[in-house]
């Protein structure tokens, strides 16, 4: 077992190892190591309890809580595996972290001071890691703690939980993240952070489907406005409005000077990049928008957000194999992920693997969709396709909205008229966010002079469907 060089006041010192409490950092030899935030509180937590067993329990409860719906258990056999990776440990043959079978984890560490040698728990270090424990636990979301900025560590807490709760894309995940910067307002009303954590969890949840566009665009847009004017640093109120000029006004070259805007204040910061690459994405920018989610992921590699979203920048850049990759590495980081189950399916459609296409494409389905019904026309599955059409149609004559669904649905049976029109109907009732410029399921027909007039008529591209999730649903 490696021996610790003599601590010092903010830094432990383990073989060639340094972990600098003040920073969040992990060195080694000098040089930083990337660890990224949950792994680092993690390694945090158990160092600061050094030669004792800390739960697996324990360590969910101190990471995620008990009303945090995540995959909790895969999420922390990936933390245990970024950091046995950083520190050159093996399960096996450890030598820090060893694994207490089906119980959890005890760090094994030595330190010595003025020739004498001592446990780890000599009472400076555990207070400084008490110390820099909160201090990551409020940091959370990046490696950068001033983003959040809040005068309540309480308020502050419940922002990095809504942040958090906001990357899961889901409607339930993204009520409890509305709830969460709802506490910290309730606490701080003058937290710019949480105005623009609200404004983007809103926009997350219209993206899901959880609400209509138009009914969430006012909140949005007030939540992002009162960010900004409160704070005028603060990288995420920048975000936050430029969401608000992407998705809700149409407003490309404003969204893209406000990311830009955001990322000269806080160039660390994974959210920022993440959602710059959806916008250079949907105007077919594909080398930048994958330069930014590469960054975005260099920040919070295990980040299923931005992992998904490389896998859409990969199937709407026509390389489906790396989509189909790429879905599957998000999977493997949340296999409840509905998001990265659609676009598998839709990848693999594209290599006309037609079964497994459908399967994964109905596994991330709440209802029926114009992607599902496009996926069995071109299957050959007419009567199912037919019965999707039906209710496409049901919905819209009932809500005034779907128009590009169905026109998806017949592209799938070769219909390309008939598409047309469904696409015209789509450009004028709910046109929110670019789209048929980059679609693959519209490729058919990109040759037809009228896809032509569409989108010249259209004046940009235009995404119509019940929510703006760089998906084509």
């Amino acid at each position: 077992m490696a021996v610790p060089s003599q601590a010092t006041t903010g830094t432990v010192k383990f073989g060639e190892f340094e972990l600098d409490l003040a920073r969040a950092e992990l060195r080694k030899t000098g040089v930083v190591v990337n660890l990224a935030p949950q792994p680092l509180r993690v390694l945090v937590l158990l160092a600061s309890h050094a030669g004792e067993l800390v739960t697996r329990e324990t360590i969910r409860q101190k990471l995620w809580g008990d009303d945090f719906n995540v995959d909790s258990e895969h999420g922390l056999n990936t933390c245990i595996r970024q950091i046995r990776a950083a520190l050159g440990d093996e399960a096996q043959s450890w030598r820090f972290i060893e694994t207490v079978h089906r119980r959890g984890y005890r760090f094994h560490m030595l330190a010595s001071s003025a020739g004498r040698t001592r446990t780890f728990r000599d009472w400076r270090l555990v207070a400084g890691l008490v110390v820099a424990t909160t201090a990551l636990a409020v940091a959370g979301y990046t490696w950068v703690a001033s983003r959040h900025r809040t005068r309540s560590a309480e308020a502050h807490d419940l922002v990095v939980k809504g942040t958090l709760l906001s990357d899961q894309i889901t409607t339930d995940a993204e009520k409890r993240a509305i709830a969460s910067f709802e506490k910290a307002l309730a606490l701080e009303p003058g937290s710019a952070a949480a105005h623009a954590g609200l404004a983007m969890a809103y926009l997350d949840m219209a993206s899901d489907g959880g609400i209509r566009m138009k009914d969430a665009a006012p909140k949005v847009k007030q939540e992002a406005g009162t960010a900004l004017a409160l704070d005028t640093k603060l990288a995420d109120a920048h975000v936050a409005v430029a969401e608000v000029k992407f998705k809700v006004e149409r407003d490309l070259p404003g969204a893209e000077l406000e990311f830009r805007r955001a990322l000269a204040l806080d160039p660390k910061s994974a959210q920022a990049h993440g959602r710059f690459s959806n916008l250079l994405m949907w105007q077919a920018r594909f080398g930048e928008s994958e330069t930014e989610i590469g960054e975005a992921l260099a920040i919070e590699p295990e980040s299923v957000r931005a992992n998904y979203q490389l896998a859409c920048v990969k199937y709407y850049g026509r390389d489906y194999d790396a989509a189909i990759a790429q879905a599957r590495r998000t999977l493997g980081i949340d296999r409840r992920y509905a998001w990265a189950h659609h676009v598998l399916g839709l990848a693999l459609l594209a290599k006309r693997n037609y079964d497994e296409a459908i399967a994964e494409i109905e596994k991330s389905q709440r209802g029926p969709s114009g992607n599902l019904g496009n996926a069995y026309a071109v299957a050959g599955r007419r009567a199912e396709a037919l019965r999707v059409l039906e209710q496409l149609k049901e919905r819209y004559n009932r809500e005034g909205a779907g128009a590009g669904e169905i026109a998806r649905v017949y592209v799938g049976f070769g219909e390309n008229g008939e598409a047309l029109e469904w696409l015209k109907t789509a450009g004028t009732d709910r046109g929110t966010m670019p789209m048929i410029r980059i679609v693959p399921t519209f490729d058919p027909l990109r040759n037809d002079p009228r896809f032509e007039e569409l989108l010249r008529n259209a004046g940009a591209p235009i995404q119509e469907t019940y929510g703006s999730l760089p998906l084509d649903r």
